[in-house]
């Protein structure tokens, strides 16, 4: 369009011209009206696609904009629907600090009263064993208070020990409260610490991607934004320039000669069409950009950044001594310490029970009983196929198959030259030389003065002793016979053999 309206222009002044020509008796151009009529059809083209895809694009470019803002909104809106979760949560947190307050004031009452039972055992036990002439060495432990006033007494069991075993009594049963209220007290101190970082932690997570996602959305729309406006200001300008043409085709070169030859009339027209301002145009395909959502103030920050509670990292951190292995919760539970973190593991348990081993997988896995830990060993078991046996170490692994607990045995196996399976083949593991063959005689080397056995292939051994025999070569004929010409290769000990 901004192409063509330079043309149109340029034949709208020329139409002009001819109008002032043709009423000072002057013809027109040839062709002119042809172009004029060209004109037109490219007009209703540009008015037709042109204007329609135009329309198309701005259109799209808008949704893309309500989109980007929608994305930022949509921030907002993940943020808000933790409102309900995240306020449940801080009223538990609260609830579990108001229940381990209460708990610790209840405990401070407990520590005075069991420290008055003990100052009235004390102070009775002293002033009875003074009057004595026994003195009261100083213990924090009743009990051994007690066993002091005993040991001045004697054996003196004329006395009267009531009042002595009720201070004590007492003074057991308030120690006794007051150790029970620690240990409850500490039971709700961990719930609420933990209560506390967790909430803590899901606070800062929510917080930083709540800004997270603000940030990225809105830099996102700022760059569409820019993107869009170029091709803004570039629809415009063909919008008006459409227009324009309009102005000129309209006014100027579909105008009779009679209207554009009065007196400044075309020069009217043209100037009019020069100004078009293309109100209608700009208004059409002018995009509509929403400011989209202000970052807001997360509602969770306060907890994010609270240190009411010194949150030590999450357990799925910390690394436990050999032996011990994570608690099952330990993504969930905030610690530092094996105490905080770990359990035994099956690793370090000693089954119990004849036949039982430590199941393999006892390195990961949590417990302390035969139950948790063990399984029956290879040893309990039978193979059920022929040619295998259980393996040599199966009374150190677990398992109950012919494919954990058995191998081939032996007797499957053919030993190299020289050697002889061993007599055992049969029910012994193994499938190499090293387990299942031993030396043949054959392959000894007898001493001199003895020969090998006749049997030496089938024979196994590595020793004169297993393998030969005397030579006929240390035998002494009797008088009048000498030795067989073989003597030196055949085994014998008598004139029969040898001589």
């Amino acid at each position: 369009p901004q192409a063509l309206l330079s043309q149109v222009r340029s034949l709208a002044v020329d139409r002009i011209s001819r109008a002032a020509g043709a009423a000072r008796g002057r013809g027109g151009e040839e062709g002119q009206d042809a172009r004029a009529q060209a004109l037109e059809d490219i007009i209703a083209l540009l008015e037709g696609e042109v204007i329609t895809d135009m329309g198309r694009e701005h259109r799209a470019d808008q949704a893309l904009v309500r989109q980007r803002v929608s994305s930022i909104e949509k921030c907002e809106e993940d943020l808000r629907a933790s409102n309900a979760t995240m306020t449940s949560r801080g009223n538990a947190v609260n609830a579990s600090r108001a229940s381990h307050t209460t708990c610790r004031s209840n405990e401070t009452k407990l520590r005075d009263a069991s420290v008055e039972s003990f100052s009235h055992l004390h102070g009775h036990l002293k002033t009875d064993m003074a009057e004595r002439g026994c003195q009261l060495v100083g213990s924090s432990d009743a009990a051994d208070l007690l066993q002091q006033h005993m040991k001045c007494l004697a054996g003196d069991f004329s006395v009267d020990f009531s009042t002595a075993v009720s201070l004590f009594s007492k003074c057991n049963e308030s120690m006794h409260a007051y150790r029970l209220a620690v240990r409850e007290c500490d039971v709700k101190q961990d719930k609420y610490e933990n209560l506390y970082c967790h909430l803590q932690a899901d606070a800062s997570d929510l917080c930083s991607e709540y800004n997270a996602c603000h940030a990225r959305e809105t830099k996102e729309y700022q760059e569409l934004r820019a993107s869009v406006q170029e091709a803004e200001s570039a629809r415009i300008l063909q919008a008006i320039a459409i227009e324009k043409i309009q102005c000129y085709v309209l006014k100027v070169l579909q105008a009779g000669d009679a209207e554009l030859a009065r007196e400044g009339e075309g020069e009217s027209r043209l100037g009019q069409c020069d100004a078009h301002a293309g109100e209608a145009a700009r208004k059409n395909f002018t995009l509509t950009y929403p400011s989209g959502p202000n970052v807001t103030v997360c509602p969770w920050l306060a907890w994010s950044t609270g240190e009411d509670v010194e949150c030590r990292p999450a357990c799925v951190s910390h690394s436990c001594k050999e032996g011990m292995i994570l608690r099952s919760d330990s993504d969930s539970r905030f610690g530092s310490s094996d105490e905080a973190c770990c359990e035994a593991a099956c690793s370090s348990h000693a089954c119990s029970g004849d036949g039982m081993v430590l199941r393999l997988d006892a390195g990961s896995l949590p417990g302390s009983s035969n139950e948790a830990c063990c399984e029956a060993a290879c040893s309990s078991y039978t193979c059920s196929r022929d040619g295998v046996v259980l393996r040599s170490d199966a009374g150190s692994i677990p398992g109950s198959s012919d494919e954990t607990c058995c191998q081939a045995a032996c007797s499957s196996h053919a030993c190299s030259e020289g050697m002889l399976l061993r007599p055992d083949a049969g029910s012994h593991a193994g499938s190499s030389d090293e387990a299942c063959c031993q030396a043949s005689c054959s392959s000894h080397a007898c001493s001199e003065g003895m020969v090998l056995l006749p049997d030496t292939g089938s024979r196994a051994g590595s020793s004169d002793e297993a393998c030969c025999e005397a030579g006929c070569s240390s035998h002494a004929c009797s008088e009048g016979m000498v030795l067989r010409a073989d003597a030196g290769s055949i085994a014998g000990s008598s004139d029969e053999a040898c001589c």
